[in-house]
Order: structure tokens, then sequence, then C-alpha cells
């Protein structure tokens, strides 16, 4: 996982797409230093956060139900 997120950062897998587009300049141009890598974290972190909250509580409410069916057959 963490190697596909630097993988995304980096912007090597995008040299044909549209350069000028303001997404493609936030989200795939190259980090070449730590300060540019800091001024885009809050909006990557927002991303990715969002999706990954998204799917731990897919996660969690399933493992609930799943708990919550076991002991309704079991007691």
């Amino acid at each position: 996982m963490v190697h596909a997120y630097f993988y995304h950062l980096s912007g090597s897998h995008q040299h044909r797409r549209d350069m000028d587009s303001f997404n493609h300049r936030l989200f795939y141009s190259p980090v070449l230093s730590p300060a540019v890598y800091l001024r885009r974290l809050p909006v990557l972190y927002g991303v990715y956060f969002h999706c990954a909250a998204s799917a731990s509580d897919y996660m969690i409410t399933h493992l609930i139900i799943s708990i919550c069916k076991l002991q309704a057959k079991t007691g």
C-alpha cells in the first residue's frame, strides 16, 4: 500500500495524460522536496482518509452484524 501511495505521488505513470489541468499538477507532479510533499498532504490525506474511513466503517459494520447473527444462532 505504501508503495502504491508513493507511486501515485511520483507521477511516473501519468506522462501521457493532460499535463495542464489543476488536478494533474496537484496530484501527479513529481515530489521533488519535502516541502512540496507537505504542501500536498492535507488534500491527499483528506482523499485517502475518506476512502480508508469508508472501508473500515463497512468492515466494522459487517463484523458486528456477523457477530450478532452468530450469537443469535448459538444463544
